[in-house]
């Protein structure tokens, strides 16, 4: 049995669409009424992969190691500005091969570029046929322009998408219920107004906005990886159903041993981790909630948790404003005088940078 999804909104264009029909659910072997999935090589980006439906749309596919087609799998869609060449997948990787996440990026869709949305949609359409993507376990990513297709895409097919990972730009105020957003931000990005009113009005649980020392530019491996695990296991959290319950244990075996190998490298994280882990229900969790009980006393954790609200706090007061704000470019005196004194307050750790840059002018 096969279902259809429709899609009537992507990004600033609206398209009257059915998109194609997907397996019915998670760990579907395919069989009778699904299709005969071809063969790629596992661990690799694909050439260009021509849409059948019309030729004029292709895209890139990455299968993580672990995939094999008798099973389904999550699929993360990503949009770059410029377009999506090979390359561009290489930054999801390691976030692809931790998850079991299939990826997929567009080739023709681009900034400024009007049929934008008709070649995701294109691609979206295809996927299902090429690779064993699971319907109900979609993301969507990219960075700038990218990042706001990505909201699109979610939003017009919400049913089916567990999180956005956007980089550098926030939504168009579209709809995403209690989808999880796990936002990557420069400090100096002059979309940071722009995601800081995004993260203000999402209403997912997990949803979240980071910030690292630098531009409009993409966030690195690691700060990708870390957000499409948080995306990968929030969604996963109370999931009944073997297929995901394999999952689960199988990702809460993986957190838990990066838990373990962060605990005297990255605590922060760690501890961050050993939260979400805690909650998800699986065999690993109590022993992840030890780990976060006795990591609350560690200097490293306390201070990340204090400069943590310090950074939102501040986000909250200058940034969370409109998204319109990044035209003046301009933060009151106050600004400048409160992240000078927490960029004191925090001298000697990494939170020092991200203090001193968020009150400097962002770089257009």
């Amino acid at each position: 049995m096969t279902r259809t999804w429709s899609c009537a909104v992507l990004a600033t264009v609206v398209l009257p669409l059915s998109l194609v029909a997907w397996g019915k659910s998670a760990g579907d072997k395919p069989g009778a009424g699904k299709p005969a999935y071809e063969t790629f090589p596992v661990g690799e980006v694909t050439p260009a992969l021509v849409c059948k439906s019309d030729a004029k749309w292709s895209y890139h596919v990455y299968l993580p190691p672990q995939y094999t087609a008798d099973r389904t799998w999550p699929a993360m869609l990503v949009m770059n500005p410029g377009g999506g060449d090979p390359g561009t997948l290489d930054r999801y990787r390691k976030g692809a091969d931790f998850n079991g996440i299939i990826l997929a990026v567009s080739v023709q869709s681009k900034n400024g570029f009007d049929d934008a949305g008709k070649a995701i949609v294109a691609m979206t359409n295809d996927l299902p046929s090429r690779v064993a993507a699971d319907p109900d376990r979609l993301m969507s990513s990219g960075f700038s322009g990218g990042a706001r297709m990505a909201f699109g895409l979610a939003a017009a097919a919400r049913s089916h998408f567990i999180g956005v990972l956007p980089c550098g730009a926030g939504r168009n105020k579209e709809d995403l219920g209690n989808m999880t957003v796990y936002g990557l931000c420069g400090t100096n990005c002059f979309n940071r107004w722009d995601m800081a009113c995004t993260d203000r009005d999402l209403t997912g649980r997990d949803s979240r906005l980071v910030f690292f020392p630098g531009v409009h530019e993409w966030a690195n491996e690691d700060l990708i990886w870390e957000g499409m695990t948080w995306i990968n296991a929030s969604s996963l959290r109370g999931k009944r159903d073997p297929p995901l319950v394999k999952d689960r244990n199988a990702l809460a075996a993986k957190m838990l041993e990066q838990i373990n190998a962060d605990l005297e490298s990255r605590p922060e994280r760690a501890f961050e981790w050993a939260g979400l882990l805690a909650s998800l229900g699986a065999t690993e969790s109590l022993k992840a909630k030890s780990i976060r009980d006795r990591l609350k006393s560690k200097p490293e954790v306390i201070t990340y948790r204090a400069a943590l609200k310090a950074q939102n706090q501040y986000v909250g007061t200058y940034f969370a404003t409109k998204p319109s704000d990044w035209v003046a470019n301009t933060l009151p005196k106050t600004a400048l005088k409160d992240s000078a004194k927490l960029a004191e307050k925090y001298q000697g750790t990494p939170w020092e940078e991200i203090f001193r840059r968020l009150g400097e002018p962002a770089q257009k």
